[in-house]
């Protein structure tokens, strides 16, 4: 297994010819299995596409998780975040 924590578009396209070579299959990523986990709500890469801009993007089939766990017993905070993730921070939220 492979941690791969920030990956750009090129990136992933750039891998999955690597696996395919290494592999000697042309078959998306030499035919192994790969998993991707990130929050694509994040901040893009500096003069990088989001990985989901890659050509080797449509092997994936994307799940999207709607429901915090982490921070679910602070409802107000939880929205701040997620106002904050979709750049939609309100003036409520805001303290001096």
């Amino acid at each position: 297994m492979q941690l791969l924590l920030i990956v750009s578009s090129n990136s992933l396209d750039f891998i999955n010819q690597i696996f395919c070579e290494l592999h000697n299959c042309a078959l998306s990523f030499g035919e192994i299995m790969v998993l991707l986990v990130r929050d694509l709500a994040q901040l893009p890469l500096i003069n990088a596409l989001f990985v989901f801009k890659s050509v080797s993007w449509q092997f994936f089939m994307p799940l999207f998780l709607l429901i915090s766990k982490r921070q679910s017993e602070d409802m107000e905070f939880f929205e701040i975040l997620q106002q904050i993730h979709f750049t939609k921070l309100q003036m409520k939220h805001m303290k001096n």
